[in-house]
């Protein structure tokens, strides 16, 4: 997810890895393979967020450690599925609507590679 060509994700010998990256309101992130996914450690030095984590605590939650004050500028941690069998959604949401006038909807849809998808509004009128 890094699509700005001056902000890169680069090697750096043989376990590390630095990146430049600069977002405006979206985020961006990357997907990490390990030939041991719950052995060893994930060590993060960023110039708000510094943590050391172990593979084997990276669940399918999230982690978060947040770091947010007039913006919100945290980090996620999360572990992706072997594969992922899940192609439809369903959901129910409750809506608080304006008495009068046009509501406009939007529903927003993260995919696993964290890029969004979002509607055109949806508008119900009272």
């Amino acid at each position: 997810n890094f699509l700005n060509r001056d902000k890169t994700l680069d090697r750096v010998g043989d376990t590390g890895l630095k990146w430049r990256s600069l977002t405006t309101g979206n985020f961006s992130g990357f997907d990490l393979w390990v030939d041991e996914p719950q052995a060893g450690s994930l060590s993060l030095k960023t110039p708000l967020i510094e943590c050391d984590v172990s593979l084997g605590d990276i669940g399918m939650e999230d982690q978060v450690f947040d770091q947010s004050g007039v913006l919100p500028r945290y980090l996620k941690l999360f572990r992706l599925p072997p594969e992922n069998s899940h192609r439809t959604i369903k959901f129910t949401q409750a809506l608080d609507l304006k008495e009068k006038g046009d509501n406009g909807i939007y529903i927003r849809l993260t995919q696993e590679d964290g890029t969004c998808a979002w509607t055109s509004p949806i508008y119900i009128y009272r």
